[in-house]
């Protein structure tokens, strides 16, 4: 964001070019440690003040500023810290570059800060920065168990002449943290932030469209499961590691549980590996080459796509006795895909081993 004029105007110039920029940042931060005689809180002797200004396409050029406090007025005692300290990050860089500073003016009027500063960078370029307006954010901290009224305190002393702003305070075991902003800069913030909010909403909302529709593209026509790919789901045919059927007696009936594994990944979230149980009042085991198709009352039946993962319904479930421990089992079931955001359909055509208690 870039505030108006009126809140804050900036130039920026490194060689001859004046920046074109499209987000400003002027932030003033004091930290309190300790009371003067007078009970006045005494901020460090040195207020940062940082410009950040983005150049556009992800470039980003970053000023930072240290002053002395007692430059604007703060009161708080001098040190052998030099007045003006100015580093740069520029576009391409990984570290601040000292600036060596040959002019420099920094004062406060009426709740707006002026700096100007012409240096060097380490580069060998010229960088010169006007700032003249308010802070984009002033903030200022104490210890907790001072609480609000020192923070307060410290703020008034740290930005005495401000105008109708927005407070928001922070804490933690330590540290209790004040901010103020002007409104109109806490406004316009408050609008880009709803921009981008809908922006990535709409961007996330076309990423889904586009995952449907690639999804959707890559399904292909229903399949006929075949011997070394009994399996059919997400559009294509799966071989197994296995498949379990399970039959036992209940005592409303009979149970039968078939649970395919594909492969190493399937008992992970929302992975391949389906899951079908149904209650049935009886069941007896066909003959060799006699095929049944169980009778599947609603509330009788579930199954799943897999862990953490889409339910399946409208099941058809048979088998077929080829020989006298192995099965044909026919499942068909469909379930709400959740990357095609449609119903799908899945089906295990394949061989099994009953597991029966007592044989």
């Amino acid at each position: 964001m870039v505030p108006s004029p009126e809140v804050l105007r900036v130039v920026l110039r490194v060689g001859e070019a004046a920046l074109s920029l499209d987000s400003v940042e002027l932030r003033v931060s004091a930290e309190a440690v300790d009371l003067d005689e007078q009970g006045r809180w005494v901020s460090t002797s040195i207020v940062d003040y940082g410009v950040l200004a983005t150049l556009g396409l992800g470039r980003e050029l970053q000023v930072l500023l240290r002053v002395k406090a007692s430059m604007i007025g703060l009161g708080a005692p001098d040190d052998d810290e030099p007045d003006v300290v100015v580093k740069a990050l520029l576009p391409g860089t990984s570290k601040h570059q000292p600036v060596t500073v040959a002019k420099h003016r920094v004062g406060t009027a009426k709740g707006r800060l002026s700096v100007a500063i012409e240096g060097q960078l380490a580069s060998g370029e010229r960088l010169s920065l006007e700032l003249d307006g308010q802070p984009t954010l002033v903030s200022v901290k104490v210890m907790t168990s001072q609480g609000l009224e020192a923070a307060e305190a410290l703020l008034a002393q740290t930005w005495p002449h401000r105008s109708e702003g927005v407070f928001e305070q922070f804490l933690n075991d330590e540290l209790f943290t004040l901010w103020w902003q002007p409104r109109a800069v806490a406004e316009a913030l408050q609008r880009e932030r709803r921009a981008e909010t809908e922006a990535r909403a709409q961007a996330q909302a076309r990423a889904k469209l586009e995952a449907i529709a690639t999804a959707r593209a890559s399904r292909g026509p229903l399949l006929t499961p075949t011997e070394h790919e009994p399996l059919f789901a997400e559009g294509r045919l799966h071989a197994v590691e296995s498949a379990e059927l399970s039959i036992r007696p209940h005592r409303s009936g009979v149970v039968l549980e078939l649970e395919v594994r594909v492969d190493s990944h399937s008992g992970e979230d929302g992975a391949l590996a389906p899951t079908f149980r149904a209650l049935v009042k009886s069941f007896v085991m066909p003959e060799v080459g006699q095929s049944l198709t169980l009778d599947l009352e609603a509330g009788s039946v579930e199954g799943a796509f897999g862990n953490d993962a889409p339910e399946l319904i409208d099941h058809s479930f048979s088998i077929r006795r080829v020989s006298e421990t192995e099965c044909q089992v026919d499942w068909s079931a469909s379930y709400d895909d959740w990357q095609t955001a449609r119903p799908e359909r899945l089906r295990f055509l394949g061989r099994v081993r009953p597991v029966q208690p007592g044989h």
